[in-house]
């Protein structure tokens, strides 16, 4: 799923920036949940509780980093994108 790939070169992205400690340690965990479901949906399973928790950690990540208005703007749209995912997932297969 290229929209979990994207995701996860956003958050690279961000973490280049990112302040060590807290800010980079939430970008990491969120970096893993999305690798773990990107892995879970190419096998072909479809895990809504880990979906939610990944737009979770999302949405922890944009509330409680410092980030830049670019990097803050990127990650809305991955957010609104895995939202809109897990909203019409089986019009995605």
């Amino acid at each position: 799923m290229r929209l979990f790939e994207r995701v996860r070169m956003d958050l690279d992205h961000v973490q280049s920036g990112a302040f060590a400690g807290t800010d980079e340690y939430r970008i990491v965990r969120t970096k893993e949940q999305v690798a773990e479901l990107q892995g879970k949906l190419a096998d072909g399973k479809y895990d809504q509780p880990e979906l939610d928790e990944v737009v979770a950690s999302i949405g922890r990540v944009l509330a409680d980093n410092r980030l830049s208005p670019q990097a803050r703007d990127m990650l809305n749209d991955d957010l609104n994108r895995v939202r809109d995912y897990r909203a019409h997932h089986d019009d995605w297969h």
